[in-house]
This record gives C-alpha cells, structure tokens and sequence, in this order.
C-alpha cells in the first residue's frame, strides 16, 4: 500500500464509481505501453483465486495468504491476496469490483517495465513486499504511473454504504487528463 497520497480521504459511492468509470474509459483510450494491474490485499478465499484463473481477461500473477505467516494454517478462511493483470481493459471495472468485494483493492496504471518489476517482487517474497513499503520504492523508479485505492468494506459511520474511503497517487509526467480525474469526488481531501 503506498503510504503518501495526492487524494486521500471519503468519497460517496456515486462519485467513486464515477472515477472508476472515467479512469477505466481513459485506460481503455491511451498507452498501450502501459499494464493494468489489480492487487486484492485480502478477503477472497483460495477457490475466488483459482476461478479468476480460468478467465481469459485477466492473468493472475500471484495469490495466497495475506495475513500472518503464522496463521498460513488458517488459509482456508477467506484471507487470500492476489496480484491480476488485465488482459481486456474492457473488463477492468468488472475485475476491480469483483477482486476488490469486501476488501481493501489496488488499482494500478503502471509503465511495462514497472509492471514486470511489480509483478516479479511481490512474486518473489509478498512478507517483503508488504513490510518492506516495495509499492513505493518500485513507483520511485517511474514518472508516469496512476494507483488508486479502495476499501471496499470501509465503515463510514452514519453515512455507512453511501461513502468509500479512497487513496489516489501518480507521477509527476501523468498526463492532465489523468490527474483531472482523481480530483472527482475530491473536496478538501487533496493533499
């Protein structure tokens, strides 16, 4: 998870699927030199995982526990975390509200080198990965990257099922367009 922002803060639920809908038809319409990613940090069972793999619009890169080494023996709970590639950007709406359910979800705009570097760390050693703040020092490598994320089982209090917490972060060569579309929903959240 990256741990400083441009965006941070509540979004209702219409506006977040508002970004979501412009940041998705913006993907779709620029960079083919650019990968779509989704990392679920947790929340799906090992079987949401094995399911994703037979689809043919999404590669998935890594999945398993995400909690505690030491609780690797209750894996069968839903506890499973999982690094996808979209392969059709038609379906990557679809995919992020699906890897995403009842869980906290990445959704990354990555050049292909970056990607590949993503994908091969946290293949490598996820604990490390995640302990070690690898998301940050891999996007320190690049100038043109997007990040959003989601808690999709966020608890907004009164206001719980009309409001998201989101976090959205990119590079200082994203393009305009693409930082005119993290501002939706954005109030006094921007940093």
């Amino acid at each position: 998870m990256i741990k400083k922002f441009k965006v941070d803060g509540e979004i209702t639920n219409e506006d977040f699927g508002n970004l979501v809908e412009e940041l998705v038809k913006y993907m779709n319409e620029h960079k083919p030199e650019h990968l779509i990613y989704i990392f679920g940090y947790g929340c799906q069972t090992r079987n949401f995982y094995t399911e994703l793999k037979r689809e043919e619009s999404v590669r998935v890169s890594w999945s398993g526990w995400s909690g505690p080494k030491l609780l690797c023996f209750l894996s069968f709970i839903p506890g499973q975390a999982g690094l996808s590639m979209v392969l059709d950007k038609e379906q990557t709406k679809k995919l992020y509200y699906q890897i995403g359910n009842l869980s906290y979800c990445g959704l990354y705009y990555l050049p292909k080198d970056i990607g590949i570097k993503l994908e091969k760390t946290v293949r490598s050693d996820y604990w490390d990965f995640m302990r070690n703040d690898r998301l940050n020092e891999i996007l320190s490598e690049s100038e043109d990257y997007f990040v959003l994320e989601n808690d999709f089982d966020f608890h907004g209090g009164e206001k719980d099922g009309e409001i998201t917490w989101h976090c959205i972060d990119y590079g200082k060569k994203t393009e305009e367009r693409l930082k005119n579309i993290a501002k939706i929903g954005t109030t006094k959240n921007e940093t």
